[in-house]
């Protein structure tokens, strides 16, 4: 057994947690339906987007409001990944006021400078 100090525990201890946590991020990145349900949404929510129009955000999705399927949702969200100007692309059913919204929330590609 290797006996290490205080600070190299403390220096691996936070390796572990920071790894864990970018494992949590990048398993996390889709949200994954049940395949068999479908949802009747009121709405759909875009959040997170910065430089992309949400107008044209929502040009790239299938889903509209009313009765939608888990296989949908997925598709858009394959969808919008492919047009390259997302790192993460996640979907959640939200409830407002008893009625469900289909969120999708972004964060965006940076912006490469020259």
């Amino acid at each position: 057994m290797v006996k290490v100090s205080g600070l190299a525990d403390l220096a691996l201890r936070c390796c572990f947690v920071a790894v864990g946590a970018l494992l949590v991020t990048l398993f996390s990145a889709v949200v994954v339906f049940a395949e068999s349900a479908s949802y009747e949404i009121s709405e759909i929510e875009i959040q997170g987007n910065r430089r992309i129009d949400t107008a044209a955000i929502k040009l790239n999705l299938k889903a509209v409001p009313g009765r939608v399927d888990a296989a949908l949702i997925n598709e858009d969200i394959k969808t919008l990944y492919k047009t390259g100007y997302f790192d993460q692309v996640n979907a959640a059913l939200v409830n407002k006021n008893g009625k469900y919204c289909l969120r999708y929330s972004f964060v965006e590609k940076p912006v490469a400078r020259k």
